[in-house]
């Protein structure tokens, strides 16, 4: 069973160090959350349909009330950790304002960022896409 080994929240939101042995159902929520891998084995999510890999090189970005989910692979005997940033929008339009783009709580878009920082996905909002997916 997934399990949480450290935990903080504060007024940006939470930060938890997961250990990932199963399964997330589609879920969404009003983080905006970025998703990085820390240690095990590479991970795969699914963001509003689109698979989103979670590597050494690569961190899934998913903005507010987008649908994604975590989907462990059956074969890996592995576990992933994984360090999941639960940013409070509010706390994010306080810290940038005027910065953000219109609307980014709520807009939603599936992508991931690769180690340069580059972004690939399918829409918009705090993540913006990036047109080539480079698969």
């Amino acid at each position: 069973m997934s399990r949480v080994i450290r935990f903080v929240k504060g007024p940006f939101g939470r930060a938890a160090l997961l250990d990932m042995n199963a399964p997330l159902v589609t879920h969404a929520h009003h983080h905006c959350h970025a998703l990085i891998k820390a240690g095990g084995a590479d991970a795969l999510f699914q963001v509003q349909g689109l698979p989103c890999p979670l590597t050494d090189s690569q961190a899934v970005l998913v903005n507010a009330w987008e649908p994604h989910a975590y989907m462990h692979q059956q074969h890996a005997a592995a576990t992933t950790e994984i360090l999941a940033l639960y940013i409070e929008p509010e706390w994010l339009e306080t810290a940038m304002p005027g910065k953000l783009p219109r609307n980014a709580a709520v807009h939603a878009s599936g992508h991931h960022a690769d180690a340069t920082g580059a972004a690939a996905g399918a829409g918009s909002g705090l993540f913006p896409a990036r047109r080539d997916r480079g698969r």
